[in-house]
């Protein structure tokens, strides 16, 4: 528990030479393990590969981003340096693209983009402009600083579980420890060591919790202006399909994140969710694979020769791409 309350309350920033390091131990990992270049940072037996290769994470998409708003770095971060309101569909390709790239690319591709990460973390930094949790006013944040890349691991990690239980894609308590030790390989991509990281599954859990309890994780008002932007429809006819979209969202928040949102989750919103979820699962059932997996996913096991060219991952990857370049921009306003 001690352990658990110092990774809670101290951070340190990931210097370009620990991010190198946290890079070459990963190298070796994968190198002992038989991982070859071309496999990437996992390879396609890792249930790490397999549970970041469902589309069924999309419905989890709105939790992990808000839960990563809830740190004031990340929020102050997006709305001091980045053009995410004005136009929110380059954030959301540029994230799509690196994460993907990093969990299904090759290991030169994974290595060449979690550097280009941190290169453009290295310019985000500043001051909070008032107290906020266990901030004071005027304190300075900074993007590649430990505590707060931890924080957006844990989010990808936990959400991930979360939606697989949810969705019937059940993960046994084995099977969720093994995902969480994988997972490590990709935080070792933003210089987060063993050492900086929960030891267990067990701990792990308990370490989101009781962030999210203490004074670290808070919503403030920029993230409050993120969220309400992306939690709401971009056209009318889209309005119903986001109240899918804010139900799951809502449902998947803890109680005191959603509270701090305003995202409201009562009957109506929770036989919304559950409807989507029961229909989910037999309808992922029944698609072909090319609607079941990420399309970077087959895109990797089509290089790696485990599956032929599918023309229909390439069509659901275009829509998904082509729905993001249809958001408006927003006109720049914040």
């Amino acid at each position: 528990m001690r352990a658990l309350v110092l990774l809670l309350f101290t951070g340190m920033m990931i210097t370009r030479s620990a991010h190198e390091k946290a890079l070459g131990i990963l190298s070796k990992r994968l190198d002992a393990a038989g991982i070859p270049e071309n496999a990437g940072i996992h390879g396609p037996q890792s249930i790490a590969w397999q549970v970041n290769a469902e589309l069924t994470n999309f419905l989890g998409a709105g939790c992990a981003v808000l839960m990563q708003l809830a740190h004031p770095y990340v929020a102050h971060g997006i709305a001091e340096h980045s053009s995410a309101l004005a136009d929110i569909r380059q954030r959301f390709v540029g994230t799509f693209e690196s994460v993907f790239q990093m969990t299904f690319g090759t290991r030169s591709e994974a290595f060449q983009s979690a550097r280009t990460i941190h290169r453009v973390h290295t310019h985000i930094h500043g001051t909070l402009p008032s107290a906020i949790g266990h901030f004071e006013s005027g304190h300075r944040y900074h993007a590649n600083e430990a505590s707060a890349l931890r924080w957006v691991f844990a989010t990808l990690v936990s959400t991930a579980m979360a939606v697989h239980t949810d969705t019937g894609l059940r993960l046994t308590p084995q099977a969720k420890e093994e995902f969480y030790q994988a997972s490590k390989n990709f935080a070792l991509l933003f210089g987060l060591t063993e050492e900086r990281l929960p030891a267990t599954r067990s701990d792990f859990e308990v370490f989101v919790r009781e962030h999210v309890r203490g004074n670290a994780i808070v919503v403030s008002e920029p993230a409050r202006e993120i969220a309400s932007y992306l939690m709401a429809a971009p056209m009318r006819s889209l309005e119903p399909a986001f109240l899918v979209y804010r139900a799951l969202t809502a449902k998947f928040l803890v109680p005191s994140l959603r509270r701090a949102y305003g995202l409201s989750y009562g009957r109506k919103e929770a036989a919304l969710a559950a409807l989507a979820l029961r229909v989910w699962g037999p309808l992922r059932t029944i698609s072909p694979a090319g609607m079941r997996q990420m399309p970077d996913a087959i895109r990797a096991e089509t290089r790696l020769g485990l599956r032929r060219p599918n023309r229909l991952s390439t069509l659901v990857e275009s829509a998904l791409l082509s729905g993001l370049k249809a958001w408006p921009s927003n006109d720049g306003k914040r």
